[in-house]
């Protein structure tokens, strides 16, 4: 599936030191789904075609915030690829965190 990722301030974006930084732009993302739901309650995919975007080259994971399907996820993202089901083994492995809403490419 591949989806329209729009990266929001929402309560901020962190990095792995747990310093603010500047939400990244949208990007579209291939994902698979990690979590069945409406439509999914966890979704996880590399993002590869963007080599200009921040977040190149990380393994993201985008997870339901309310049990409402309103399109908004809890975005991680790692240079290591991870579930949202399992701890990231160590903060180094954290690249980012923040907020985002996401819908399927091509759907309002």
């Amino acid at each position: 599936m591949k989806l329209l990722v729009e990266p929001r301030y929402g309560w901020g974006w962190t990095d792995l030191h747990g310093q603010s930084v500047e939400v990244p732009g949208p990007f579209p993302l291939d994902v698979c789904i990690l979590q069945e739901g409406q439509p999914f309650a966890a979704v996880g995919g590399r993002l590869e075609d963007q080599s200009d975007h921040p977040l190149h080259g990380l393994w993201i994971v985008l997870s339901q915030r309310h049990t409402a399907n309103d399109g908004q996820y809890n975005l991680t993202a790692a240079d290591v690829e991870h579930d949202h089901t399992t701890p990231l083994r160590n903060v180094a492995e954290l690249g980012v965190m923040g907020f985002a809403a996401a819908r399927e490419e091509g759907h309002g």
